[in-house]
């Protein structure tokens, strides 16, 4: 037996069904239906079909609503769905880092006389297998052959440089006004990286020259060393 009307819908059912339409539109409100029941009991009066087309009226308003509340669900906001692994954002690359005493082989030579001072030619390459960062603040100091602290300088305010894996840089070292005993040379230059460690810069083989300055004068500064910024010295 269909519950579907079987004679002609009058005015009054015809502006019902169009207060069905306008309250189950699925794409902007949602269905009210206790303003639908009320605007069906506000029209009154007998029904020719009674409760078989009232019953179907309020079927159709329901299922309208039931599409609209699945249309929803398959095209609304979709959240995280269940046991889907978030991708993970690209790992950085390990950073590089400082360059140690070990992995460090340094030269210097070329000693020239300028005023009284000595300018030399400091090369220091990357022994190591890795590429590392080569600071900026070694503290350096002027040794004689047998080790021994002829100039102590202060920290150098240089910028690090990054060595690949045998690569080398230069720079220029200065000295000036050694006035203490008679130095066992050739002399060496010695570079303090703190916690990296320390590197000692050996006389290049078969150079005669020496680092030691004159004395300029006891009150002259005790601590006459200092260097250039890595790779100011020409590459050769």
């Amino acid at each position: 037996m269909t519950t579907q009307p079987d004679d002609l819908i009058d005015a009054r059912e015809a502006r019902f069904a169009r207060r069905v339409r306008d309250y189950t539109d699925p794409a902007v409100v949602p269905v009210d239906h206790a303003r639908i029941a009320a605007d069906a009991a506000a029209g009154g009066g007998p029904r020719r079909s009674g409760s078989g087309r009232l019953g179907w009226l309020f079927a159709a308003a329901a299922a309208v609503a039931g599409i609209a509340a699945v249309a929803f669900l398959l095209n609304g906001p979709k959240g995280p769905e269940i046991g889907t692994a978030t991708p993970s954002a690209p790992s950085t690359a390990t950073a590089i880092e400082g360059c140690t005493a070990s992995a460090l082989h340094a030269t210097v030579g070329g000693w020239e006389g300028a005023a009284g001072h000595r300018i030399g030619t400091l090369t220091i390459t990357n022994s190591g297998g890795v590429a590392c960062i080569l600071s900026g603040a070694p503290v350096p100091s002027l040794i004689d052959r047998n080790g021994h602290e002829l100039i102590v300088g202060k920290i150098a305010d240089m910028q690090a440089v990054q060595l690949a894996a045998g690569a080398s840089t230069k720079t220029l070292v200065q000295t000036g006004n050694y006035c203490g005993p008679t130095a066992q040379e050739p002399a060496a230059v010695a570079l303090d990286f703190g916690a990296l460690g320390r590197v000692v810069a050996t006389p290049v083989a078969g150079d005669d020259s020496s680092g030691v300055p004159p004395c300029l004068g006891e009150a002259g500064p005790a601590d006459d060393i200092t260097l250039q910024p890595w790779g100011s010295a020409a590459q050769g």
